[in-house]
């Protein structure tokens, strides 16, 4: 009696092995390149930012919880393959937004506040 089950679970698990071998769905890690098909092969899509209002000190931005998720993004959009341009849309860098209690240039000029800014910003 175990003989009749064993040939057909030999053939089962045989099966089931050589089909797990074959992959036949690409994985993707690129969010943008799994989003849509493009029609041909060339970078298509065009991703616009805008709004981040970064500051001169990371202490009173907006946006310090998310900035690994913005560094992040960032690098996706560099190594999509269907993406052909990122728009920065404006207020991505904000001189505007600071406390009032903030002595805006610190003793510096406008300038630095801008050289700072970026560089907290990097």
């Amino acid at each position: 009696m175990n003989k009749k089950f064993l040939l057909p679970l030999l053939m089962t698990v045989a099966l089931f092995l050589v089909s797990c071998d074959k992959d036949d769905d690409p994985i993707v890690t690129n969010p943008f390149d799994d989003q849509s098909e493009s029609s041909d092969a060339a970078r298509s899509k065009i991703v616009v930012i805008s709004d981040l209002h970064m500051g001169n000190d990371l202490v009173y931005s907006e946006n310090v919880k998310h900035l690994d998720r913005l560094e992040q993004f960032l690098k996706e959009v560099r190594a999509s393959e269907t993406i052909k341009e990122l728009v920065l849309g404006g207020d991505i860098l904000d001189e505007w937004y600071v406390p009032t209690r903030i002595d805006t240039y610190g003793s510096g000029t406008q300038a630095d506040f801008v050289r700072k800014s970026v560089e907290a910003n990097k």
